[in-house]
């Protein structure tokens, strides 16, 4: 999976994933400071789930509004489409800075994203530097839209916190390193 933990607390929030991965229509929110491996977590659910043959879709919320809004509508129209290349359908999307997202999507999408399962199912993953409870007690986030994408919420403790951590993580940098640079 690419996850390498040696913190109780992320080895407890790698359990609360693997349930997840089990439940496709789970939507997830990430919370957590800047290169806490919020991405990297939600790529890790997606590539251990049902969908890994169809893509990952990482969208920045923080993107011009015209270009955030131009992807946003190919992801729902993908959502309808049945591509004959797996690849080339929407397997998971996870929205990043999340409370940047306008109010006008988050209530779009609120009403028109499918959780359901089925043969084009998405899950949808959130993530966000905030707190979700607090970016809806100041009104960037919609109780609604939240409810909705942020079922299973998990909170990652910044880098500096996971001393146990770093050593696996150098190694694992290294190695992958490694195999792909032809000098060791």
């Amino acid at each position: 999976s690419g996850v390498v933990v040696a913190q109780s607390s992320m080895r407890r929030i790698l359990a609360q994933l693997q349930l997840a991965v089990s439940s496709p229509t789970v939507t997830i929110s990430f919370c957590g400071p800047a290169g806490a491996g919020k991405e990297h977590l939600a790529r890790a659910v997606h590539y251990a789930g049902e969908t890994r043959v169809r893509a990952f879709v990482p969208v920045d919320c923080r993107l011009p509004t015209v270009q955030l809004s131009e992807i946003l509508r190919r992801i729902e129209n993908a959502e309808q489409e049945d591509l004959p290349i797996p690849v080339l359908r929407v397997g998971a999307v996870l929205l990043q800075h999340v409370e940047r997202l306008p109010r006008e999507w988050q209530i779009r999408l609120t009403k028109s994203v499918d959780l359901e399962p089925g043969p084009n199912a998405v899950r949808w993953m959130l993530a966000s530097e905030q707190n979700l409870d607090q970016m809806i007690e100041t009104e960037q986030l919609l109780g609604e839209f939240r409810d909705r994408f942020g079922v299973l919420e998990v909170t990652l403790p910044a880098l500096r916190d996971r001393t146990a951590d770093l050593p696996l993580l150098a190694q694992h940098a290294l190695e992958e390193c490694n195999v792909s640079c032809s000098k060791q």
